[in-house]
């Protein structure tokens, strides 16, 4: 027998084992979709979703440039809010807190089992916030503190949920924070023309001079500049 009928016969005969295999996996077309899309007229909520959260119970949260959207698996909820909210987040305990326009909150539900939105500003910081034009993008939550960023700010919400400012360490006019994030329950900040700093008791610590940080799974690939 000669090469050539060799490879033949050994085509057919591996031709007909997988086949086999193929017809004793039968297809099941029972499986549940691996997503889900609502359009507009679904949540009758005019507005841009801009940031998403899943708490402990499975609802999910989704904030808007008009507040709030609350999905339950059934039916939507809508909190309106007076800005735009930017970020959100669920913590470890179930508790949702927003970022947004010149605004730091959390959502509570009230004395009819309503959520409504509560601001975390104290007086001096509302106003010091309503004659500013800051976003607060990055909220991050470590050791069950809650830390809220945006271009020139950096507050920390402890147990209480009293606000603290952080000074952040610009060093040049321009100087802006891009983006926060948690590493192995440490606070890492990325500040523009400056590094990427780790966070510690107040205190920030150059690790290095990058551009840009990039975060995947508290994994850092780095770009040096």
């Amino acid at each position: 027998m000669n090469l050539f009928k060799v490879k033949h016969i050994l085509f057919f005969v591996f031709l007909g084992y997988f086949s086999s295999l193929f017809h004793a996996q039968p297809i099941s077309f029972d499986m549940e979709p691996l997503q889900t899309h609502y359009k507009p007229i679904d949540y009758n909520f005019p507005a841009t979703v801009l940031d998403a959260a899943e708490d402990s119970l499975g609802a999910k949260y989704f904030a808007t440039t008009s507040g709030v959207m609350v999905y339950d698996g059934r039916n939507w909820t809508k909190i309106k809010t007076n800005f735009r909210v930017l970020s959100l987040i669920s913590d470890s305990k179930g508790n949702i807190y927003l970022g947004g326009n010149g605004e730091i909150g959390t959502l509570i539900t009230d004395e009819k089992g309503y959520l409504q939105y509560k601001s975390l500003w104290d007086e001096d910081q509302q106003v010091k916030m309503n004659n500013s034009a800051e976003e607060f993008r990055s909220i991050v939550e470590i050791n069950d503190n809650i830390y809220f960023a945006s271009n020139k700010y950096l507050f920390v919400s402890n147990k209480d949920q009293s606000l603290k400012e952080i000074p952040l360490p610009f060093k040049y006019t321009d100087s802006k924070c891009k983006i926060i994030f948690n590493v192995n329950e440490e606070l890492f900040c990325s500040i523009h023309k400056q590094g990427l700093y780790v966070v510690k008791e107040g205190v920030f610590l150059l690790r290095k001079r990058i551009n840009p940080c990039l975060y995947i799974q508290t994994q850092l690939r780095i770009g040096y500049m």
